[in-house]
């Protein structure tokens, strides 16, 4: 059975990240209808709609033309979503207007707090690995963007994509909590030291900034094999990378689900430096969980826009062609309008001098020129009849005439 072409279209958008890159798995109808089962909760008005049955064609039809094969095939199957226009393109790179806000108050926590009392030293100056680029978007419920000038309302900007502040919440909370156990067991292991000097019994007595500048300090002390270094990577960019994680959850700042991706990423990479095999290996599950979820909601948002601009194109456009008969018929009514009240005028004025004796109005310069035209036209009309009828009358007598004579 054949499906319309938006139809496959929504199915694609809502289970991309269900199977692109892995319908080797899903050969079988069976299989995927289990999958589309496990996911029914997610996607219960599309399943209310179209039901279980023409999702799973629709789905099979999809994997058997390749299209969950990699994400080039995708492209080329629904182009759609993966572009944005050219102006919508413009204001996902363009900068917010709080950015400036949002550096100076995360600036002045880090400058706060930039003093260990403990040790009596300065904190590692991280400020330039910290990449303090997102403002607090508390919530993009109120952005918006002058749409152009066709239109005369305000297409709402879905980007920077946000997740939901609680899903936030769960990724920053508990990645910080993985990453100082992974501390604690790491200075634990190479570093007891510390731990008796600081009387540290337990994961929850040091914060994670704190495990970073310390290890920071003392990584000299730390044997050869203790770091598992890429290389190209520095020790210092690798602890600071994680320092906006800690502000970010305490300040409970909304950020762009890029940047959490990416606060994400330099924790596995903090976790495989340690060493920490199994929490390293978790972090980048929650990455690629990550990654493909933000991907969809990519996709999701650009077709969106895309779909929203060509209808308020149309709109724009029905809205020129109203413009444009109101201009006309209002036009029309004022010429009409006029022409009216000149006629009833003159009945008016007609009336008016009779009941008042008051002469009739001496014509004026025009009037008495077009009155002069038609005389001429007369005058000229009656020149003719009269030659006209002397030429007949004329033909009637010259027989008499001619006979006359040659009498």
């Amino acid at each position: 059975m054949a499906h319309d072409s938006p139809d496959r279209r929504r199915v694609f958008l809502a289970y991309h990240n269900v199977f692109l890159g892995r319908q080797d798995e899903f050969r079988k109808k069976k299989r995927i209808r289990m999958a589309v089962e496990q996911q029914e909760s997610f996607h219960k008005e599309l399943m209310d709609e179209f039901g279980l049955d023409k999702i799973v064609g629709i789905l099979v039809s999809l994997i058997r033309q390749g299209d969950f094969q990699h994400e080039l095939k995708a492209r080329q199957a629904f182009p759609e979503p993966f572009q944005a226009t050219s102006s919508r393109a413009r204001q996902h790179i363009a900068p917010e207007d709080n950015v400036a806000h949002f550096k100076a108050k995360l600036l002045k926590d880090v400058d706060s707090g930039g003093h260990d009392a403990r040790s009596g030293e300065d904190n590692l100056d991280y400020h330039d690995n910290m990449d303090i680029d997102e403002p607090p978007a508390h919530a993009p419920k109120s952005q918006s963007v002058k749409a152009p000038k066709s239109q005369s309302v305000k297409a709402p900007k879905s980007y920077p994509l946000y997740l939901p502040y609680m899903i936030q919440h769960i990724i920053l909370a508990n990645t910080q909590r993985l990453l100082e156990e992974c501390c604690f067991e790491f200075t634990t292991k190479w570093l007891p030291s510390v731990l008796k000097e600081e009387n540290w019994s337990c994961v929850e007595a040091v914060e994670l900034t704190m495990w970073t500048r310390i290890m920071a300090r003392r990584c000299d002390e730390l044997p050869a094999g203790a770091i598992f270094m890429e290389p190209g990577q520095s020790l210092k960019g690798v602890f600071s990378a994680t320092d906006y994680l800690r502000h970010s959850a305490v300040h409970r700042l909304p950020m762009a689900a890029y940047k959490i991706h990416k606060l994400v990423q330099s924790a596995q990479k903090l976790a495989k430096t340690l060493g920490d095999v199994a929490r390293a290996a978790q972090l980048e599950t929650v990455r690629v969980e990550l990654e493909g979820h933000v991907k969809d909601m990519e996709l999701c948002s650009n077709f969106l826009e895309n779909r929203l601009d060509e209808q308020l194109e149309g709109i724009a456009e029905q809205r020129a062609e109203l413009d444009k008969k109101e201009r006309e018929v209002t036009s029309k009514m004022l010429e009409e309008d006029q022409k009216s009240k000149t006629h009833i005028g003159s009945f008016l004025e007609a009336t008016v001098r009779r009941i008042f004796g008051v002469a009739d109005k001496p014509p004026t310069q025009s009037a008495l020129e077009m009155m002069n035209t038609a005389f001429d036209d007369n005058e000229h009309k009656s020149r003719l009849n009269l030659a006209d009828g002397i030429t007949e009358w004329m033909g009637l007598v010259r027989p008499e005439i001619i006979d006359l004579t040659q009498d």
